[in-house]
């Protein structure tokens, strides 16, 4: 009977649990890093490092160059393809193939196979790192390390480029060291792309006398490891220069916020509350339902807010208040939403000119990080607060709450957030949004339309599982067997429509 539990009963017992299934979760996060340290440990093992160096490439140069002249396209994807792999398994013989491309294709084609190659490899390195801890140590970061955290997020790009550039950082440490930040797979290979293009250049341009060569002994000079490192301190003075005047920003603001707490007489009692009443006038009086180029949507008549003087007055009523006096969740969702959208209409009617916020996207500048507000000393993005504040409160009706300020985006309310009846207006956003065909969802054909929005934060609805998300909200759509397809986005800015816009 005790062998019929140990070898029958157990195992099922085991296998059901929720803490098997979370063990079978993390062993297969590793296993992608296990195959890689095993295959590296092979490769050394072998001795590829020693065969992949002067002697035998003297040993065969003549059939390599051979082989490049008669298929061209087919050696540059296996060169592609080496690299590839050289990078991701962390092989010491980049240098090597960086010569190499330059001998074999020139220094223009080399350059090019160099710095694709590299970047493909370095981003599957950094996913790979991201997936097994990037995830648990930002969200276990404290004290300084978070303060590293924010600092990254906020200048990732400059720092990235700047690390790239100065070759004194080892390629594949940097690759790893990276996924410990809250940094996009966007900005990282943006920035390897662009940060290695110099010294792959110079080192493809070097390669072209590789033939010639008995040694690669003294091939890089000094003066040339010290020209790369000043570029990259140079590509960091703006990051530092923003760096320094956002510390004084930050500085005055504290001084403002103790100059009102000591003396409130010295600028009234701005709070909450009279951001909440201004906040719902201004909504009441400049949203006006709009249609334009066969899309229905809530426009902002953005003139008349801006010239309404009740908008300075919320603006500052908002700014004083204290983010972390929130004491419930439902307070401080409701106070986020609010803070985003209002900042939203300021960024459009300070830095838009009437134009989209996109307008104000400028090469790898984006306005939702790039402009900041200040609330209690501290200065927040709109990025920080739907990507750091509300999405970490796990609940994907945000979403359908806040607008940035586009025709496609889901529309504002006419009335502020407030915890009371947050659930029921959050409700009210989804079901408005989704009963809109040309900004939510409709059926043609065999495909179920969507917003992109459900696209680009996919996770957050059901960890993927769209349609399992919609059907909380409507049961009664007929879209199980349906393929999902995502809406054009419009980014047009969500005004109103007059008739000399026409």
């Amino acid at each position: 009977m005790r062998l019929a539990v140990t070898f029958f009963i157990l195992p099922r017992i085991i296998f059901q649990t929720e803490s098997y299934h979370m063990s079978l979760k993390v062993i297969k996060k590793w296993i992608p890093l296990v195959l890689i340290a095993a295959l590296v440990f092979f490769l050394w093992a072998a001795g590829f490092n020693r065969q992949a160096g002067m002697e035998v490439f003297q040993a065969h140069k003549l059939e390599l160059v051979r082989y490049v002249e008669q298929h061209q396209i087919l050696a540059g994807l296996l060169f592609s393809f080496v690299y590839i792999m050289t990078v991701t398994l962390s092989l010491p013989v980049a240098s090597f193939l960086t010569l190499l491309g330059g001998f074999l294709f020139g220094k223009w084609m080399g350059t090019f196979y160099v710095v694709f190659s590299a970047t493909a490899g370095a981003s599957i390195v950094f996913l790979l790192a991201r997936s097994v801890f990037g995830k648990r140590l930002r969200a276990k970061a404290k004290g300084v390390h978070a303060k590293i955290q924010q600092n990254m997020k906020e200048h990732a790009f400059s720092y990235l480029l700047s690390i790239r550039l100065a070759p004194l950082f080892p390629f594949f440490l940097v690759n790893i060291a990276m996924a410990w930040f809250d940094i996009s797979l966007k900005e990282f290979a943006l920035a390897t792309f662009l940060g290695i293009i110099p010294g792959s250049f110079v080192y493809a341009n070097l390669g072209k006398a590789l033939g010639s060569l008995e040694s690669l002994d003294g091939l890089v000079s000094a003066k040339v490891i010290v020209a790369f490192s000043l570029l990259g301190i140079l590509s960091l003075l703006p990051t530092l220069y923003r760096q320094v005047m956002g510390r004084k920003a930050v500085i005055a603001s504290i001084l403002i916020a103790g100059l009102l707490t000591v003396h409130p007489a010295m600028a009234g009692t701005p709070n909450y509350d009279r951001f909440l009443s201004g906040y719902a006038g201004l909504l009441s009086s400049y949203l006006q339902e709009t249609q334009a180029d066969n899309t229905r949507y809530m426009g902002v008549d953005y003139a008349g807010w801006q010239g309404d003087p009740r908008y300075g007055q919320v603006r500052k009523a908002l700014l004083s208040v204290n983010p972390t006096s929130f004491s419930s969740d439902k307070g401080k969702m409701a106070f986020w939403i609010n803070a985003y959208n209002f900042f939203t209409i300021d960024l459009v009617i300070r830095k838009g000119h009437g134009k989209s916020l996109k307008s104000l996207q400028w090469l790898f500048s984006s306005p939702w990080k790039k402009y900041t507000w200040a609330l209690a000393g501290k200065p927040y993005s709109l990025d920080d607060i739907e990507d750091n504040i509300l999405r970490s409160m796990g609940d994907a009706r945000i979403h359908f709450a806040i607008n940035c300020g586009s025709v496609s985006c889901p529309d504002l309310r006419e009335e502020p957030y407030v915890p009371q009846k947050l659930d029921k207006q959050l409700d009210d956003q989804v079901q408005k949004t989704l009963a809109n065909p040309q900004k939510g969802m409709h059926i043609a054909g065999h495909a179920l339309y969507l917003t992109k929005i459900m696209d680009w934060f996919r996770k957050d609805f059901d960890d993927g599982d769209l349609k399992k998300w919609i059907r909380s909200f409507v049961p009664e759509a007929p879209i199980q067997s349906l393929d999902i397809q995502f809406m054009p986005y419009d980014w047009s800015l969500n005004k109103v429509k007059k008739s000399d816009d026409e």
